[in-house]
């Protein structure tokens, strides 16, 4: 089993496509996957800029030595974050992930009562929390930032969201 070349072509693809039509952060990205495709997204944080974390659920990186760590070895901006269920065969995986990531690497895991699967919705939350109190301040304006998570996290824990409200914001 392996990581396709033609699979990371079109995932550059996808990006570069949404990247054009969209209008997002750069600097304030994120990737996730289920297993192969969780060793899958950590090879893809690193083949575009402005990734700040990744999500790993029920998984590693890609091939779990110290040479697959390249995405995070060649830009410390990214953040790892990675969920496993209880009963989940790769929890092992938590550990070492830790122990071959660079030093620099921020890095928090989760274990949630399960098996392998995918990470509840709780979870990811507290995911991309964690991950965005990671990045750096680079905005212009703090206090519009701190607004925009504030109201963004409210709504998404309420099971709502009015994303034309953040439009006003910019």
């Amino acid at each position: 089993k392996g990581i396709s070349q033609e699979g990371l072509y079109n995932f550059c693809a996808a990006h570069d496509d949404a990247v054009k039509r969209f209008r997002i952060q750069e600097g304030l990205k994120f990737v996730t996957g289920y297993s192969g495709g969780a060793r899958c997204s950590s090879l893809q944080v690193g083949v575009r800029p402005g990734f700040a974390g990744v999500i790993l659920q029920a998984a590693g990186f890609y091939g779990g030595t110290r040479n697959d760590y390249q995405a995070v070895k060649k830009k410390p901006e990214i953040s790892v974050y990675m969920i496993c269920g209880s009963k989940d065969r790769n929890r092992k995986e938590i550990e070492k992930t830790r122990n071959g990531l660079p030093r620099h690497t921020r890095f928090n895991a989760e274990v949630f009562d399960g098996e392998h699967g995918w990470a509840p919705e709780k979870s990811l939350i507290r995911a991309l929390k964690w991950l965005e109190e990671q990045v750096p301040d680079t905005t212009t304006n703090p206090e519009v930032a701190r607004i925009y998570f504030k109201r963004y996290h409210e709504e998404v824990e309420d099971g709502e969201g009015n994303f034309e409200e953040y439009l006003k914001l910019k």
